[in-house]
């Protein structure tokens, strides 16, 4: 699968440090995006060992098919979900290593292109959608107290940008030796364009204004626009996105 990518991050306009990783591979079909909490320590480590345990997990796995796992014997929402606990413990066993790094944490979102299907897995508030014949739609939600609240009526969504607790995270890669991932498929049509997003992006950007970006036609570099977008609303946390387009 000939996946169009662009990527771009950016420690924004506020922090001095960007606490953001993400890999791309191509070849694998296999993106992946971490961010670093901030207000913790050593987010930047956090979100480092995350992208670099599931990075090397998908450089060992089998070609980008259906039928090239299921002839390895292996099952695709398994291996993520294995990659992104062994990526837990890995944080968990730095952080005993140092007293420094013990409330380092980060959030995860990645994915796995298999012809018709994809493999998504989450833990917090980055996010993925997918921009398919001018509709965006997150996929999955947000491991959150304000989307707990929104779910339960006590918040509206348009409410949300004030929310006073809105970074509080539920579920995060690091804080706990026991982790609760989201990781399922998702369907993939020619023509779509998916969507990772660290929360430096859509705290800034209006969903309404991000699928405005994504609907250029035979844009290149739609990653660096999102990012400068984020950066003129005062870009105030670090921004990193991915932007994949399947080929129609």
């Amino acid at each position: 699968m000939n996946i169009q990518v662009s990527t771009r991050t950016d420690a924004g306009k506020v922090r001095n440090l960007n606490e953001d990783s993400y890999a791309a591979l191509p070849e694998k079909a296999f993106f992946v995006l971490a961010d670093g909490m901030g207000g913790h320590a050593h987010g930047e480590v956090a979100s480092a060992i995350a992208v670099e345990t599931l990075q090397t997990a998908y450089q060992q796995a089998p070609a980008p098919t259906l039928e090239a796992w299921t002839s390895a014997g292996l099952a695709p929402l398994e291996y993520l979900a294995a990659a992104i606990q062994k990526a837990n413990m890995q944080i968990r066993e730095r952080a005993a290593q140092d007293a420094s790094f013990k409330s380092m944490g980060t959030t995860i979102v990645a994915m796995h292109f298999l012809g018709d299907k994809a493999v998504v897995g989450q833990v917090g508030d980055s996010r993925i959608y997918r921009f398919r014949e001018g509709t965006l739609t997150q996929i999955g939600e947000d491991h959150s107290l304000l989307n707990e609240y929104i779910k339960l009526g006590i918040v509206k969504k348009s409410q949300a940008a004030n929310f006073p607790l809105k970074n509080i995270i539920l579920r995060a890669l690091g804080l706990a030796d026991k982790l609760e991932a989201d990781v399922y498929f998702t369907e993939v049509q020619p023509g779509d364009r998916f969507l990772l997003c660290s929360d430096g992006l859509t705290d800034m950007v209006e969903e309404q204004r991000i699928a405005e970006i994504l609907a250029a036609e035979g844009a290149t570099d739609l990653a660096s626009v999102l990012v400068d977008e984020a950066l003129a609303e005062g870009g105030s946390d670090n921004v990193t996105v991915l932007v994949l387009g399947i080929p129609r």
